[in-house]
């Protein structure tokens, strides 16, 4: 759904497909600096997701799904922004 989503605003003017790692840059609004925000939700839920799934798995609760969906889920936001990157962003 995010590479639809971004082939959608790709057409827009108003959109700044530069610096994608820039973090001293601004990333909202998400319309406006699409990919510095989702890189930024990307990482979030890698360390977030990471973070939750050593937890329970050093404590042993039985939870490691939790952690690890929302790493996952990072995970699938990583690539989407580098294949996107690569595909339509580097031929601009």
């Amino acid at each position: 759904m995010l590479f639809g989503w971004l082939a959608l605003t790709r057409f827009r003017k108003d959109v700044d497909w530069s610096e994608a790692y820039a973090w001293k840059e601004p990333f909202l609004p998400m319309s406006k600096y699409p990919l510095r925000f989702w890189t930024l939700v990307s990482y979030s839920l890698l360390v977030g997701g990471g973070a939750a799934l050593l937890k329970d798995a050093i404590s042993r609760n039985g939870y490691e799904a939790f952690g690890g969906t929302f790493f996952v889920l990072g995970v699938a936001i990583a690539i989407v922004l580098r294949i996107w990157m690569k595909k339509v962003v580097k031929k601009r």
